[in-house]
Parts: C-alpha cells; sequence; structure tokens
C-alpha cells in the first residue's frame, strides 16, 4: 500500500472523532501496515504510533517542500530515525528535484532542533470534572511560522494509563519551547457537537519564563462533554456478555448502575418512573446494571411504578463498569450507588450523578432536551 498519514492535524481529529482512533492505530486495525507499505507524510504521529510503525516495519516517506509549502508541520525525521524505522525522500509532485528535497530536509530538521528555547509555564485551576486537562483533548498549541500556526506534536500516550501529554505532567512546572510566537487554544466540545474555544498569543523569549492562563471554557446553557465511556464495554445480560452498543444502537443511552434495596437507588428509580412517559418520547435506551444475577433477580419493577419501555437489564460483570465510571468521571472512590450516566456511541458522557439525588428523572429530562 502507499497512502498519506496524518498530512495535518485535520486528519488526526477527524479519525479521533469519527473513530475514537488514530489514524496509524486505524490502518494496524485493518491490515494495511507492513513492510509492503508506504507511509506518506508522518507529521502528526505520536510516539505510541511510532512505536507501531516500528514493530510493523513499515516506512515513512518524507516530502519537506510539499510540507513546507502547504505549511503543516515537519516530519519527525529524527524520532522516527532513532526507532530504526525505515525512511524515505519524497516529492508529493512539489518538485521533480530530488537534491533540492534532500537540503531541504537538512534545513528543516537542523532548524527545528538547533533553536534557541525559553520555557512555557500553564497556570491552570482545576475543577470537579477536569482537574487535569489533556493536550489534543482540551488544548492545543501551535507556533506561528510564516503566518500559519503549526501545531505542535506532543505524545498522546495511553491516557487512561496515566501517560500522554497533559497540564499536570508537561505545562504546570513548565516545558521547554523554541524561541518565536505560539497561539494557545483551549477547547469544551459540547453535546451538540459545537466547541467552546478560547484562544491567546504566547511569546517565548530566549533563556526566559513565559506564564499563561490555561482557560477551558464551561457553559450553563449548553450541556458539555464531561468525560468519556467506552460504549463496547461488556455486561451480561441472559447469560450471555453483551457490549452496551449492541444493546443501544448508535446514539444516546443511559447507563444506571444500581444498588438493590439501597433508599438512594429506590429513591432514583421513583424519580424515572415519575418521568416514564417523557423518557418514552425520547426513544433512547436505559440500562440498568446490578452487581450479580442475585441482585438482577431481587430487583422488581412494579415496586417503583411504571419504569420507561426501553429498559435493558443487566449485570456488571465484576463491576467493571461502574469501577470505569468512577475513575474516569472522578466520583467519590466509595463506590456509593446508583452512579448515573448519559452518553453516546462516540464514548461521550454529559451527565453524571452518583448517590442520593433529588429529582433524578427531572435531570436526566433537562440534560436529554438540550442534546
Amino acid at each position: 500500500y502507499h497512502i498519506h498519514v496524518s498530512e495535518g492535524m485535520n486528519d488526526v481529529y477527524d479519525s479521533l472523532q469519527n473513530y475514537g482512533r488514530r489514524p496509524i492505530q486505524r490502518l494496524q486495525d485493518h491490515g494495511i501496515l507492513g513492510d509492503k507499505t508506504i507511509l506518506g507524510h508522518c507529521i502528526h504521529v505520536n510516539t505510541a504510533e511510532m512505536e507501531i510503525i516500528q514493530h510493523t516495519n513499515t516506512m515513512v516517506v518524507n516530502n519537506p517542500e510539499s510540507n513546507m509549502g502547504n505549511a503543516i508541520g515537519i516530519c519527525p525525521v529524527i524520532q522516527l530515525h532513532k526507532r530504526g524505522i525505515l525512511l524515505g525522500m519524497g516529492t508529493d509532485a512539489y518538485t521533480n528535484d530530488m537534491l533540492e528535497s534532500i537540503k531541504v530536509a537538512l534545513c528543516s530538521q537542523r532548524s527545528q532542533n538547533c533553536l534557541p528555547t525559553g520555557t512555557l509555564v500553564l497556570r491552570y485551576e482545576p475543577s470537579k470534572f477536569l482537574d487535569n486537562p489533556q493536550y489534543y483533548r482540551h488544548f492545543t498549541l501551535s507556533k506561528i511560522v510564516d503566518g500559519h500556526a503549526v501545531l505542535l506534536n506532543f505524545d498522546e500516550g495511553e491516557v487512561d494509563m496515566g501517560g500522554g501529554t497533559s497540564w499536570a505532567g508537561t505545562f504546570k512546572n513548565g516545558t521547554k519551547l523554541d524561541v518565536g510566537t505560539y497561539l494557545l487554544v483551549t477547547g469544551t466540545r459540547l453535546a451538540n457537537g459545537s466547541v467552546l474555544a478560547t484562544t491567546q498569543i504566547v511569546n517565548i523569549e530566549e533563556n526566559a519564563t513565559t506564564e499563561a492562563d490555561l482557560v477551558v471554557r464551561t457553559s450553563d446553557e449548553e450541556v458539555c462533554v464531561i468525560g468519556s465511556f467506552n460504549s463496547e464495554s461488556k455486561f451480561a445480560k441472559d447469560g450471555a456478555d453483551v457490549s452496551v452498543l449492541s444493546q443501544t444502537g448508535r446514539g444516546y443511552f443511559v447507563i444506571a448502575v444500581l444498588g438493590v434495596g439501597q433508599e438512594p437507588t429506590n429513591h432514583a428509580m421513583r424519580d424515572i418512573a415519575a418521568e416514564a412517559k417523557e423518557l418514552d418520547k425520547w426513544g433512547r435506551p436505559l440500562v440498568l446494571l446490578f452487581s450479580s444475577e442475585a441482585e438482577l433477580a431481587r430487583f422488581k419493577q412494579e415496586d417503583f411504578g411504571t419504569l420507561p419501555t426501553n429498559v435493558v437489564l443487566g449485570v456488571d460483570t465484576d463491576g467493571k463498569i461502574k469501577s470505569d465510571i468512577i475513575h474516569e468521571m472522578k466520583l467519590n472512590p466509595d463506590g456509593s450507588l446508583p452512579v448515573v450516566i448519559i452518553a453516546d456511541t462516540f464514548n461521550r458522557v454529559v451527565f453524571v450523578s452518583q448517590g442520593y439525588t433529588i429529582g433524578l428523572g427531572d435531570q436526566l429530562l433537562k440534560t436529554i432536551k438540550k442534546l
């Protein structure tokens, strides 16, 4: 195969938004990588993707003049080379002079790696749902080069495993940057697909420390994406393991992890039953999960009145879904129930509640009506 990969950051954003995977990961999923595949550009690949390229013996072709002409960035040639990845030179039809391309490649790599530097420190006030903003997900930094913003490529890593570039890990105590002018962009994705953004210009001076505020906007009027939940998570239903997605279909859904016989759960079920007609009009599933088959058998829907018709009952095997939600949403680790979220099959969470809550059904509907 011969394919252009991560040439611009729009390629990465599109892949993450629509598939939840970065471009190199998607290519690996479909068996496209290997020693007979050539990847063009690879400007915006992170270290995890570089490792995939390395382990699959895939070749990368650098097209420096095309990259500079389109103002999309510089291929991390040195990092790729240090991993033993086979590298080639290309022109991407920008020129027919390969020797000239080699000169440009050499100059661009030297320019990128030998500039004077300063330090950037970002100040941020942690919030309930966002104590440590992640690079790419919540903010980005681009260097202004010849009037164009060129995105800086930081390690994304496995965020859930403590990896990736973040405010606390990289910018809280300062990180070295080449001297120059930068564009700092933050974004909060809303449930309707729009983004609450901020932009500010940051100047980095040689051997100096620049401080800037990292402002992540929120909205009281619109529904914000406040976390993530893997819609491929499995639970037991009728003796078989099924994914949430297989039971809900595409779109939004409610998941509630319940404690049978516990007053907070009983109160929540009565609140939901009180809004059953409106929830039925919404038409999306409510997945009610229990800690065991025995707990599921104890649950009697009729004890709470009439629940919505789209209720799906199941068992949270080993408590994994509950623990994943508590971890991702930074809830009380004591495991207070019920734990309730509204999420969608793009893995976005827009509502969360834990423990005793007054008017849960009404709260769910207020969120749902804004989606």
